[in-house]
Order: C-alpha cells, then structure tokens, then sequence
C-alpha cells in the first residue's frame, strides 16, 4: 500500500461575509488541495448577511482519511492568508477553530449615478422609462415627471428619478449624477436611497415667419426656394421649399393665372418649435398655415393675384399700322 500523505500546514479561504450574502458552509483549500473536507457554522440564524453586523465562524477541518492524510499534532493552520493560534485538535483526524470577522460591509458603493431618459417633446406624453446607464448592478431607479399631460412649447419640466440601492449595496452620501449626459442635482436620503432631479431647458414656440421672394410675373421663371427668412425668436428657419399650382409652364408663369404658393419651412433653431399660434408673412401678407404632427416643420399658402395679360407685340404693330392707314385712308381701314 502507499506511504500516507501527512498534512503538516493547512491554507485555506472563508468567505467574508458581505451585506445580503449568504453565509458559506465551507471553506476552500489552496494547500493541500485534496486529502481535507471542512463545514462551517456561524453563530447566527441570519439567512443572509446583515449589514454592519459582527459574526463569528466555527470551522472544522477533517481528513477525508486518516490513515492516507492524517494531521500532525503541530499542523499550522491559516485562513485568509492569516494564521490560526488558538485550535483544537481531535486526533490526527479533525481540527476546529472559531474566526471572528469584523462589522459586515456591502458589497458594492454606487459612487456615481448616469441616467437616460426621454427628453420632453411638444405634444408628447411623458414617458417613465428611465435606463441606468452606471452601476446598474448597484441601484434601481423609477422616473416621474412634474406633469401627466403632453409636453408644451414655453414651459420647463423636470424628471425625477427615485434612485433604490439595491439588496446588499449603499449609496454613497456624495454622490454624482447625470441625466442624459448633463449634471443633475442629487438628494442623498440614506444609504440605500437618494433622489435626483433634471429640469429640462423650455421648449421655445415661434411666434413669427416672414419669407419674402419673387411673386408671379408673366413669363418669369418661378421660384421653388425661399432663403430671405426672418423670424421671432431669430434663427428659428432659414429656407423654405415652394411649390406652385397649377402647373408651371416649363417652370414659367402663364398670362392671366391665379397662382398658389404652398411652403414648406423646416425648425432650424435649436430647442424650437412651430406652434397653432405661430404667425408667417409671405412678401407682407399673412399666409394660411398648419403645423406638422412633430411641431418642426409649419406649411404655409397664399395665393397671388392673377398674373397681367401681355398682348403680342407683333400684333400691337399690325394694329397701330391698321390705324395709320385709316387716317390717310378711312376707306381702306379693317380690323385685323
């Protein structure tokens, strides 16, 4: 038969216990690696870890055999990587011992806070769907708004967000946030709650649009863009597509038409929108208008007055010609 393995030092890891864990039951071996077995009691009922809380293990160590690895009567012991000086020894076959751990820590600091929310939009509901962009592992967080109605044009609105550590982690009483990539304001409640708020820049209507560009002229080439735009707040627009109708005679105006000018004016300014109150001009006169469903685009319509009749010019000199030969002729005159 073989020689047995004496095991003379024992290296061994118990887990530390961390708020919301649950207590081990054994320990692991780094040294010997086989040859042992261990169970683990803890002077407590506590089903899981509770925070800053002081615990004490019992471990007991055995050979899985003791005549192949028995235990010398001065076999060293150490637990996480610290050695044991007080134990009791059962032979060549069981050593015990109690470890003392200090006051239970969590298992993680949520030291900063990012979230992304669905910013207001003008006639659209609030949405509470927020995502935690860091230390999702750490906390949850739900979203309120200041209003349950559809956002407004000229109105600010701040979201809410209720931010809950969750089982096992804190909140760090100085904690950063962010909302959508911006600094927030944070409430710091506890170690497992604080509350931060983001107050949204107002949506700002536009009050006025005047575009100005050429207006129909017989035999001219029509216009299909505006660029002379002015607006309040400025900067709101600066181009417009036109459309005509009726139809362009090869892009040009017809004698004696009533033309319609249909606009379509983009929001360029930032944070801007079109509004049921906003006001366009077209070369000075208040045009027709509609808003688009997104509040970013308005059309607006005017119609011309008809563009003048131009006689023929050649048939302007067969008439003045008409003419003369009547005053030295009367008798010869005819209408052409």
């Amino acid at each position: 038969t073989a020689s047995p393995t004496t095991i003379s030092e024992i290296k061994c890891t118990l887990e530390k216990p961390l708020a919301a864990n649950t207590p081990a039951t054994t320990v692991s071996f780094s040294k010997p690696t086989s040859g042992l077995k261990s169970t683990v009691t803890w002077d407590t009922t506590d089903k899981k870890f509770v925070m800053g809380k002081k615990y004490e293990a019992t471990v007991v160590i055995e050979s899985t055999n003791p005549k192949a690895y028995p235990i010398t009567s001065d076999a060293t012991v150490y637990v996480n990587s610290g050695k044991v000086t007080d134990l009791t020894r059962d032979g060549d076959s069981k050593i015990s011992f109690t470890y003392q751990f200090g006051e239970t820590e969590p298992k993680g600091i949520a030291d900063s806070l990012s979230f992304t929310v669905t910013a207001p939009s003008v006639g659209k509901n609030p949405s509470n769907s927020v995502s935690v962009t860091s230390n999702s592992d750490k906390v949850t967080a739900s979203l309120a708004w200041n209003t349950k109605s559809a956002f407004e044009s000229d109105t600010m609105y701040t979201a809410t967000i209720t931010v809950n550590a969750k089982e096992g982690y804190i909140i760090k009483n100085d904690v950063k946030a962010k909302v959508n990539g911006i600094d927030a304001i944070v409430s710091w409640e506890s170690n497992t709650k604080a509350v931060v708020t983001h107050t949204f820049a107002q949506i700002e209507s536009v009050d006025l649009v005047n575009v100005n560009f050429a207006a129909p002229k017989t035999g001219d080439t029509a216009q299909t863009k505006a660029s002379a735009i002015t607006t309040t707040p400025s900067g709101a627009a600066n181009s417009a597509s036109i459309k005509w109708t009726p139809a362009l005679t090869e892009g040009a105006f017809d004698a004696g038409v009533e033309y319609t000018a249909t606009l379509s004016i983009p929001i360029s300014g930032a944070n801007m929108v079109f509004d049921k109150g906003t006001v366009v001009y077209i070369n000075g006169e208040k045009a027709v208008t509609s808003v688009s469903s997104d509040y970013k685009t308005i059309t607006a319509t005017y119609t011309f007055p008809k563009t003048l009749f131009i006689p023929n010019p050649l048939d302007i000199i067969k008439e003045m010609f008409n003419l003369m030969l009547a005053i030295f002729n009367p008798a010869s005159y005819v209408f052409l």
